[in-house]
C-alpha cells in the first residue's frame, strides 16, 4: 500500500512540472554592452504553426564609466532567417510611440514574466525583408527626450514570430548606442557583438 502511495504521488509530481519554455539563449560582451538573446516557445497546440518569442536584453557597459555621460539613444535590430516565419506585432514591445514617463511594465509570454523598461523619449520602428530569399529584419530606435535621464543602462526588446510547424527558428540580434556629454556633442556611438539562436 505504501508503495503504491508513493508512485502516486511522483506520478503526480510529474504531471505539475511545466515545460520549460526557453529553447534557446546567448549572450556577448564588449567594452560597450553586454548582449543577451532568449528564444521562448509556446506550447504546441496549433498543428500548423510554431510560436515563438524573441528577448533581447542589453546592459549599458560605457555610460557608467563617466557620470557626465548621457546615454542618448539606442538601436536595436533582429535579424530573422527562416522561411515562412511571420512577425507578431501584438508580441512587439516596446511599442512605437511617445513615453512621457519613465515606468516598466511586464510581459507574460508561456507563463513567463518579462519586465520591460520603458523611458521618457520616442519609439520608431522599421521592418525589412529581403526581395530574394528569407532574411527578414525587424528594429528599433528609442531616442531619449531632452532633459530626460537618458536611455536605461537595463533595456529589453521583444517580438514574436509564427513559423510553419518544423522548420525551427533562427535569428539574430545587435545594438547600437549613442552618449552624449550632457545633451549637446556626441562623445561616442558603440555598437555591441552580434548574438544568434538557432532552435
Amino acid at each position: 500500500m505504501t508503495s503504491l502511495l508513493i508512485i502516486f504521488i511522483s506520478l503526480l509530481s510529474i504531471k505539475l512540472v511545466k515545460a520549460d519554455p526557453i529553447v534557446g539563449s546567448d549572450y556577448d560582451e564588449n567594452s560597450d554592452y553586454r548582449i543577451e538573446m532568449t528564444v521562448f516557445k509556446k506550447p504546441d497546440t496549433d498543428p500548423n504553426y510554431d510560436y515563438y518569442l524573441v528577448k533581447v536584453f542589453t546592459r549599458d557597459k560605457y555610460g557608467p564609466t563617466d557620470w557626465i555621460l548621457w546615454y542618448s539613444k539606442q538601436f536595436v535590430k533582429i535579424f530573422c532567417y527562416t522561411p515562412t516565419a511571420e512577425k507578431i506585432e501584438s508580441e512587439r514591445r516596446p511599442s512605437p510611440g511617445t513615453y512621457y514617463s519613465d515606468t516598466t511594465i511586464t510581459f507574460t509570454y508561456a507563463g513567463v514574466s518579462i519586465p520591460i523598461r520603458l523611458v521618457k523619449g520616442t519609439v520608431t520602428t522599421s521592418y525589412w525583408h529581403a526581395t530574394y530569399g528569407d532574411t527578414q529584419s525587424y528594429s528599433w530606435t528609442y531616442t531619449a527626450a531632452l532633459f530626460s535621464s537618458g536611455i536605461d543602462t537595463e533595456m529589453t526588446y521583444i517580438l514574436g514570430y509564427r513559423v510553419q510547424q518544423g522548420y525551427g527558428l533562427t535569428v539574430a540580434a545587435y545594438t547600437q548606442g549613442e552618449w552624449k556629454v550632457w545633451i549637446w556633442a556626441v562623445h561616442h556611438r558603440g555598437t555591441s557583438p552580434i548574438v544568434v539562436v538557432s532552435v
